[in-house]
């Protein structure tokens, strides 16, 4: 998959290797639903309109809060966690790891309590609204 090929080369080229973020059961069904409605899985994908981006199809206001709400998380494996940030709220998110999209999903998702921010992804009709518990 492309995204997968671009998370390897920006890892080889900084010799890091992104971990990933573990999730219990139903938050990897909500997270594989939403990503497949929102992106078919696609993690550099742009909207019709290049409004929303990403794996997730959040937009670039969005993008921002989500890389603050993953900076715990890049200080346990970055060593310049503050500057990487500061870099992702520079870049669209479709050009994030996809990893760093999925922590960034997973840390929004749960960020002032479980399943508190849900209603990010709520599409009316949508069968993912039922896997939330």
């Amino acid at each position: 998959m492309i995204s997968e090929l671009v998370s390897t080369v920006m890892i080889a080229a900084t010799g890091m290797v992104i971990p990933v973020v573990p999730v219990d059961g139903p938050t990897q069904a909500f997270m594989s639903c939403v990503s497949h409605r929102e992106s078919r899985g696609i993690a550099t994908a742009v909207s019709a309109t290049g409004n929303h981006r990403g794996k997730y199809q959040v937009t670039d206001a969005m993008a921002v809060g989500m890389s603050w709400n993953i900076l715990p998380w890049l200080k346990t494996w970055h060593p310049n966690a503050a500057k990487y940030a500061e870099m992702l709220r520079k870049t669209p998110a479709n050009k994030w790891p996809e990893r760093v999209q999925d922590a960034a999903f997973v840390f929004t998702l749960h960020h002032t309590g479980k399943w508190s921010e849900w209603q990010h992804w709520y599409l009316a009709g949508s069968r993912c609204n039922r896997l939330v518990p």
